[in-house]
């Protein structure tokens, strides 16, 4: 049995609000009792909310509703720079230049090092603009939110919430965490940062219903299917999870009220955050190029 599981089947009143939140749980197509099952909450956090101690806890278990990012020692052009030049590209094309301009060939030693130049550059702008724009993504989180606590709306730090948390929505409010909608009125949300779609979503409360094996006609479009490394699945767009809010994304129309399933670094935003970071560490063109040469 591994650590999570064992965490999920211990009853003992300090670990009875754990929940395994690292799988992906599909919360579109949960029925909201279903939802608050999940997260180990019951029936009256639709209403009430959870408690300023089960808030707590929760905090120290899934940690801060944040972008990570990383410290350094150095400023970004630093180390960017450093990354390009320090590297078995450079080094090579470094000694070829040195070799030809030994051997007199000035012609081919200017062009190798005209090379490793464009090299450089090509490398730093694309790390620079996946750096900046983590950041941009950090930058946009909303401040605070409102909340539901033992049954008392309440203002807090947007860093503050954790899964099970009843967050109160209205217009012109930014989404603050990745949530399930319990209930609305009329809500539209700008989700054109994660579908790239200028005209507003139409929210419900509703539960979406999986496409039937067979006979029934199905209630929504055919879930795409996508490939992961190897694994290939069928899943619903974030477009078209209309009863799923998610971080970043801004309400236009309309109130409401949803349950908190995903914060920090699980959101869709964090998932971004974490491939745009992991993407640095990818080779140049050039150096893709040389690799399958060689």
């Amino acid at each position: 049995m591994d650590e999570s599981t064992h965490l999920l089947s211990r009853r003992d009143t300090d670990t009875e609000h754990v929940v395994d939140m690292n799988r992906e749980t599909k919360w579109h197509y949960k029925e909201i009792d279903d939802v608050l099952k999940t997260l180990k909450l019951d029936a009256s956090t639709k209403t009430k909310g959870i408690s300023a101690n089960e808030a707590s806890k929760r905090l120290k278990e899934y940690g801060r509703n944040e972008i990570a990012e990383k410290k350094f020692k150095f400023p970004l052009w630093v180390r960017l720079l450093y990354r390009q030049t320090i590297n078995l590209m450079s080094f090579v094309l470094l000694a070829a230049a040195i070799i030809s301009a030994i051997v007199h060939d000035y012609v081919d030693a200017t062009v190798i090092f005209v090379i490793i130049i464009i090299n450089i550059i090509i490398g730093f702008l694309q790390e620079y603009r996946s750096e900046t724009t983590m950041q941009k993504l950090k930058d946009m989180t909303a401040r605070t939110c409102t909340v539901v606590r033992d049954g008392k709306n309440e203002e807090i730090p947007s860093a503050e919430l954790v899964p099970g948390d009843l967050v109160v929505l209205a217009e012109g409010d930014q989404v603050p965490a990745d949530m399930r909608i319990i209930a609305c009125s009329s809500i539209s949300c700008n989700e054109s940062l994660l579908t790239g779609e200028s005209v507003p979503s139409n929210k419900t409360a509703d539960m979406i219903k999986q496409k039937p094996k067979h006979g029934r006609k199905p209630t929504l479009d055919e879930p795409i299917e996508v490939t992961n490394g190897n694994k290939k699945k069928k899943v619903i767009p974030l477009g078209d999870r209309t009863n799923m809010a998610f971080m970043n994304t801004c309400i236009t129309r309309g109130e409401g009220k949803a349950i908190v399933v995903q914060t920090g670094m699980k959101t869709e935003i964090g998932k971004i955050a974490s491939e745009l970071e992991s993407g640095g560490d990818e080779e140049t063109p050039l150096q893709v190029s040389y690799i399958c040469k060689n």
